[in-house]
C-alpha cells in the first residue's frame, strides 16, 4: 500500500514541475528590444611616408699601383790616406826562441829498430846484388874430350850459370869458348852436377846468377885434365 502511495506522490509532483515549465517558458523565449547601438566617430592622423631610399652601392676602389724597389745609395769610397801622413804604430821586435834540449833525453839511447823482411823476387840476383854470394860445395871435373886430347888440343868455355835457393844448378849456358864448340859438350854435362850453398839477401836465401871459367889442360904423359879458375 505504501508503494502505490508514493509512486501516486511521485506521479503529482512530475506533474506539477512540468506544468509549471509550460508556463513560464513563454516569458522565457520572448526577447527583449535592444537599442541601436550609435557609431562613434574617431579622426585618425594620417602621416605620408617618404619614398624609400635605394641603398648606395659601395664605389669601387681601383687597386694600388705596385711601389717601386727603393734604390739605395752606394757608399762612398773611403778616401786612401797619404802615406807622408799616415803614422805606423811601432812593431815590438820578437827574439827568436831557442830550443833547450834536456840533456837526460838527448842521451837515452833508441832501441834498435828491426826493418821487416822483404820478399825477394823471383828473378836471380846478380853477385853485386846479393849480401853472400853462392859459395861451391861439389864440384866434379870434367872430362877431356877425346877429340881433343887425341889432336892435343887445349882450351877453355866460359859459362853462365843460374843457381837457383836450394842451391842446384837450374840453368846453363855458354858465353865463350876458345876452340868454339870443341869442349861446350863436356863443359855443360858437368856444371849441372855441381851444388853450391845458395846466394844470401837479408839473411834468406835467393837464387843467384854467376859465371865461371873452365880451362883444359894437357899433360905430359898425354893426358888431359879439365879445371877452372
Amino acid at each position: 500500500m505504501r508503494s502505490d502511495r508514493h509512486l501516486l506522490l511521485a506521479l503529482l509532483l512530475a506533474l506539477l514541475v512540468n506544468g509549471g515549465l509550460f508556463v513560464l517558458l513563454p516569458q522565457l523565449v520572448q526577447e527583449k528590444p535592444t537599442r541601436p547601438q550609435q557609431l562613434r566617430r574617431q579622426a585618425v592622423a594620417l602621416t605620408r611616408l617618404p619614398p624609400p631610399v635605394e641603398p648606395l652601392q659601395a664605389e669601387e676602389t681601383p687597386p694600388e699601383a705596385p711601389r717601386p724597389p727603393e734604390v739605395k745609395p752606394l757608399p762612398l769610397p773611403t778616401p786612401l790616406p797619404l802615406p807622408g801622413l799616415v803614422r805606423q804604430p811601432p812593431q815590438p821586435q820578437l827574439q827568436p826562441l831557442q830550443p833547450q834540449l834536456v840533456p837526460a833525453l838527448v842521451s837515452l839511447p833508441l832501441p834498435p829498430v828491426a826493418l821487416p823482411a822483404v820478399a825477394a823476387p823471383d828473378r836471380p840476383f846478380a853477385e853485386s846484388e846479393v849480401d853472400q854470394p853462392p859459395q861451391i860445395r861439389f864440384r866434379p871435373e870434367p872430362g877431356y874430350p877425346w877429340q881433343a886430347r887425341r889432336q892435343r888440343i887445349e882450351g877453355q868455355v866460359e859459362v853462365e850459370l843460374v843457381v837457383d835457393r836450394d842451391g842446384c844448378v837450374e840453368q846453363a849456358r855458354v858465353i865463350a869458348a876458345e876452340p868454339a864448340e870443341l869442349f861446350d859438350a863436356a863443359v855443360l854435362a858437368v856444371v849441372r852436377q855441381w851444388r853450391f850453398q845458395p846466394a844470401q839477401l837479408q839473411g834468406q836465401p835467393v837464387a843467384s846468377r854467376l859465371r865461371q871459367v873452365v880451362v883444359f889442360r894437357l899433360d905430359e904423359e898425354g893426358g888431359g885434365r879439365g879445371g877452372w879458375r
